[in-house]
């Protein structure tokens, strides 16, 4: 219903938001662009309209839709062209009852404890209150087959070969009727028999939410759950969903032209593996921003002629990713490692952290297979043998292959390699962005699909197959497509880094700009005695550390990265010293 004049007096008229006809001409208009796995659910179609819905007791197609003529036209459209057609009837709420229909409050309203009806209320959020649209009667369960042996009555008359009942995929309601109460595993148990019945008539049920009880008796679920909440408490997302249902039902995620952020439910879709999901008007979209009386004025952002290039755009992105692979199961689902940098210092930071972490791999290898030989020669009683494999010989050179491959050393290597790749793993975490991960399809043949999704607003890095990939913002791509940037060879070397005091760092801050200074100056005098006060300064500290890391490239490009918690100072001459934050790095 909208607002009209007539004579300048104020009336309310019926306008459709889309005919029969309408759904027609959108087929044929997503048909020229190439989409024809099309399922339409028609709300609002029978028994009133959106703003006015008449409980389903009995089946009246609307006049301004097209009535019952407009529909017959649909239905030999769809059957020749292979589209699906929903009609949505509401059987768990009465929000409106036409007299005589055969719905009665007394008999077929759920109860509440104090015995009074029990109401479905819709709460705006903006002026905290209940709406008094959006309010309807519970109904009772345990008359669902009752009242849907009355809508067959009309509804089997046109053949329309599937139903919408939106709402029994997410409704369930207990009734605390004195004379015949209904527990909710009752309720269940009630709709899962008319969800059963309703799926043996038509074969084709469409539902939205996807309780556990009613998916089996589903061929399509719409806004199944993809995502966490996003709350603090949430800690990640994974596609529950998707692994249970893919390959088995189809389902949607949430209404795309309505979300905040249209690509992020897109690759949530590509995540899960679920259909794309539109709420669409063909004409007099414009009304609705009128219709907060009615209710419907949640319902923006659907004009077809605005969302049509965009509808398009999106089924065929996702379509070319995963249209082959709707028989196939979500096998895996991962976190990708990626970082916020560029390509050059993705390499520095790929190449620092592979060489650290297969150096404890060597480390452990090394240390396991002497402690292997050990026990060997002890056990062969060559105890002189193995005395010299666990402590080296003491007469030759510490760099003497005997000493450097003796346990003492090896045991030393590998609790050195232990502790800067853990702290190189902390380092790492820290750098890392969230928001990006990888999901795998698994086909009937074993065949596996991979896709690497970044929901983030900005490129990120990410190495694959042992060389760097760029992941635009708000993009996915298939790992067969990825064509990865070999590293550049760098030279790693662990160096010897001074780990001053809060003291002790200020100290040789304030002696480094003093030094600074008078080599500016040009006088020897206080070069020579800044340089003493430095060097003093570099002499106080006495803790270092082995857990920085200096990358050389081949070009003369050098990083340092500071694997500690603490401020180091890297010499690179006499009186120079790279300054190096807690757990971070510089790229020169």
């Amino acid at each position: 219903n909208a607002q009209d004049t007539f004579l300048s007096i104020p009336v309310t008229v019926e306008k459709p938001l889309t005919t029969f006809a309408d759904v027609i001409t959108m087929s044929d208009d997503l048909k020229s662009a190439g989409i024809t796995n099309i399922n339409f659910i028609l709300e609002g179609f029978a028994n009133g309209n959106m703003s006015k819905p008449y409980y389903p007791t009995y089946v009246k197609w609307g006049k301004a839709v097209g009535g019952a003529d407009g529909l017959e036209d649909l239905l030999a459209y769809a059957n020749e062209n292979g589209i699906g057609i929903y009609p949505d009837f509401d059987f768990s709420s009465a929000y409106w009852v036409k007299t005589f229909s055969g719905f009665s409050y007394r008999k077929h309203a759920a109860r509440a404890m104090s015995g009074r009806y029990t109401t479905k209320r819709d709460y705006d959020y903006v002026f905290q209150v209940i709406s008094k649209f959006g309010m309807g009667n519970v109904v009772s369960s345990g008359t669902y087959l009752e009242l849907f042996e009355k809508f067959v009555e009309d509804y089997d008359k046109y053949e329309v070969g599937g139903i919408s009942v939106l709402s029994l995929g997410t409704d369930l309601n207990s009734d605390f009727n004195e004379d015949y109460s209904i527990p909710r595993e009752d309720s269940k148990v009630n709709t899962m028999e008319v969800l059963a019945e309703m799926q043996d008539k038509y074969g084709n049920v469409v539902i939205e939410g996807g309780n556990a009880y009613a998916i089996p008796y589903a061929t399509d679920a719409l806004n199944i759950p993809l995502d966490n909440s996003r709350y603090q408490i949430s800690s990640a997302s994974i596609p529950f969903m998707g692994m249970v249902l893919h390959g088995y039902l189809n389902y949607t995620g949430g209404i795309i032209n309505t979300a905040g952020d249209v690509e992020y439910e897109v690759l949530k879709s590509l995540e899960n593996g679920a259909a794309l999901y539109f709420l669409l008007s063909y004409q007099n979209s414009n009304e609705l921003k009128n219709s907060f009386a009615m209710g419907l004025n949640e319902n923006y952002s659907v004009d077809y002629l605005t969302w049509r290039d965009d509808v398009v755009k999106y089924y065929d992105m996702l379509n070319d990713a995963i249209g082959s692979l709707q028989t196939a199961q979500i096998t895996d689902h991962g976190f990708v490692t990626a970082y916020r940098v560029d390509a050059n210092e993705a390499n520095y930071i790929f190449t620092q952290s592979g060489v650290t972490r297969q150096n404890l791999i060597d480390a452990t290898t090394a240390y396991e297979n002497v402690m292997e030989e050990v026990d060997t020669l002890r056990f062969q009683s060559r105890e002189t043998e193995a005395r010299i494999l666990l402590y080296g010989d003491s007469s030759l050179p510490a760099t003497d292959p005997v000493n450097l491959k003796s346990e003492v050393t090896l045991r030393n290597n590998f609790n050195t390699a232990t502790e800067r790749a853990d702290l190189e793993y902390a380092f790492s975490e820290k750098y890392a962005v969230d928001n990006v991960v990888s999901v795998t399809y698994t086909e009937d043949n074993g065949n596996e699909t991979v896709f690497y999704i970044n929901y983030n607003s900005y490129d990120v890095a990410i190495e694959y197959d042992g060389g760097i990939y760029i992941l635009a913002a708000e993009s996915f791509v298939n790992t067969k497509d990825i064509v990865a940037a070999d590293l550049a060879e760098l030279k790693y070397e662990a160096v010897t880094a001074l780990m001053p005091t809060a003291g002790q760092l200020a100290n040789y801050q304030n002696a480094q700009e003093n030094y600074n200074n008078a080599v500016l100056s040009g006088n020897q005098t206080q070069i020579k005695r800044a340089e003493s006060s430095l060097n003093k300064a570099i002499n106080a500290m006495t803790r270092t550390t082995v857990h920085v890391i200096k990358m050389t490239g081949t070009d003369g490009g050098i990083g340092y990265f500071n694997y500690t918690a603490n401020t180091v100072l890297v010499p690179v001459t006499a009186t120079e010293y790279i300054e190096i934050a807690s757990q971070s790095y510089v790229i020169d």
